[in-house]
């Protein structure tokens, strides 16, 4: 083997080195990137699911205060009305946070 053939091969040798090496980068660089981006989505669903559940718990309190305020059958009755939907929605959203975590 002549010296330029060995230098040729050793220079083959190093590109496919360094090609193995940039792969194995950028495969890593992408798993890197998509745990990110996974626990990222995460985060903003988490976020979103306490907004929801915040405001079910809002929505169950003004309803609580709603019914102990009506003095007449026709704003009790709605008032109850108001405060069962409430509770539903708030049995819900606590369902769908539980489920999450």
């Amino acid at each position: 083997m002549s010296i330029s053939s060995f230098f040729a091969s050793l220079k083959a040798k190093l590109r496919a080195a360094e090609a193995k090496v940039e792969a194995k980068y950028e495969a890593e660089k992408a798993k890197v990137e998509g745990e990110y981006k996974a626990h990222k989505v995460e985060a903003a669903a988490k976020d979103k699911i306490d907004a929801v559940e915040q405001k079910a718990d809002d929505k169950l309190a003004a309803a609580e205060e709603k019914l102990k305020n009506a003095t007449t059958e026709t704003e009790k009755f709605a008032a109850q009305a108001e405060y069962d939907i409430a509770k539903a929605e708030h049995a819900v959203a606590s369902r769908t946070k539980h489920a999450a975590e």
